[in-house]
């Protein structure tokens, strides 16, 4: 079975204590089981855009809604643990940089100060 889209079941216990924490830690699951950038990307956007029926969004096309994070990949170790404990190591991280909403630029907290 292949996702078609990519989201969280983020609260305030699995942002705190795992296993979720955050889209980019989802992101980075996907990444070490094998799924490419590219279809990660396709499905927090333009997938998640669609399931929700959101017009204007998912895209960076004329016309669309420019709503977008910015993410370094850098090499390092994380260990990952799924819902049933189960446990993956990356070599990759997927790291938020900033956000632009609105054309308004949010930068976004260094890891070590979260």
């Amino acid at each position: 079975m292949t996702p078609f889209s990519l989201s969280t079941d983020i609260y305030y216990k699995n942002r705190e204590s795992g296993p979720v924490f955050d889209l980019a830690t989802t992101m980075e699951k996907l990444r070490v089981v094998g799924y490419s950038l590219e279809e990660i990307m396709l499905m927090v956007t333009e997938h998640a855009a669609d399931n929700f029926h959101l017009k204007n969004k998912g895209r960076l096309e004329v016309g669309y809604d420019a709503d977008i994070t910015i993410f370094d990949i850098v090499k390092g170790t994380k260990e990952l643990v799924d819902s049933n404990g189960n446990k993956e190591v990356t070599q990759e991280l997927i790291i938020p940089t900033c956000t632009i909403v609105g054309g308004e630029i949010y930068e976004n907290e260094p890891i070590s100060k979260i």
